[in-house]
């Protein structure tokens, strides 16, 4: 035992390769799910080409700290979200199956269920009464709820971030408002193209594809106002807000 952990360097090494992995895996995932989305070829290897050469992508797979794996974890529940092969009902349970599991890796991984629920009602367009009628939703729920509770059970720490929490400090709707404009304002100094591209889009989507922009845009504003109300801006926090940019 002595000797396998005298040398931690192994283990930095094989979480940096594995990052670096589902790094090139995230690429091609986000390639599968414009595509799916759009139907356009163009579009989604340009979504690809912006993801692989994003300096913070780059930064983050050859770390080897959890932050990428939730990253992936997101884009593979917004892949089974998006694929047109599954019914509805699968499309449910398999993306809650990962946002489930990837509670495992983060907590972070509890905004995912709310992307699915936003992209149900605007781009799917079931209402919440045809949602609840689905014995689907019903087991989808308690298999996310197991699973994000199995790591509280394994090992209680593992949800240690009470001395990050900013609740009790004084917010107001003007933060609320500003919210993701302070969020993602280091992306638009690091990454200045990433997010033209990203503004574009946006725009573009308002115009002709409203049931694409409506569950993004809301997303970004949901995520950057919980952060804003219950934590803190970290240019880290904003991992899981790149394969949407």
């Amino acid at each position: 035992l002595y000797y396998a952990t005298s040398d931690l360097s192994q283990f930095f090494i094989i979480a940096r390769l594995l990052n670096a992995i589902l790094g090139v895996l995230s690429v091609g995932l986000l390639y599968k799910i414009v595509k799916n989305i759009f139907q356009n070829n163009r579009m989604a290897l340009l979504a690809a080409f912006l993801l692989s050469t994003s300096l913070f992508h780059i930064l983050m797979s050859v770390t080897g700290r959890h932050w990428l794996p939730v990253s992936f974890l997101f884009i593979l529940g917004l892949f089974f979200l998006t694929d047109n092969n599954l019914s509805f009902q699968k499309k449910f349970l398999y993306s809650m199956l990962v946002a489930g599991i990837g509670m495992g890796v983060s907590i972070i991984m509890v905004i995912l269920p709310i992307f699915i629920l936003y992209w149900i009602l605007f781009y799917e367009k079931k209402s919440i009464l045809i949602l609840l009628r689905e014995k689907t939703f019903y087991l989808a729920s308690g298999i996310f709820i197991v699973l994000a509770a199995l790591p509280a059970v394994i090992y209680p720490g593992s949800f240690g971030f009470s001395g990050n929490i900013t609740a009790d400090s004084v917010k107001t709707i003007l933060g609320i408002l500003q919210s993701p404009f302070l969020f993602l304002k280091p992306v638009a100094f690091s990454e200045p193209i990433l997010m033209i591209f990203a503004v574009i889009g946006l725009a573009t989507a308002f115009l002709y594809m409203k049931r694409f922009f409506w569950p993004v845009f809301l997303f970004i504003y949901t995520y950057s106002a919980i952060f804003y109300l219950f934590f803190r801006y970290e240019h880290r926090f904003t991992i899981t807000l790149f394969p949407l940019l």
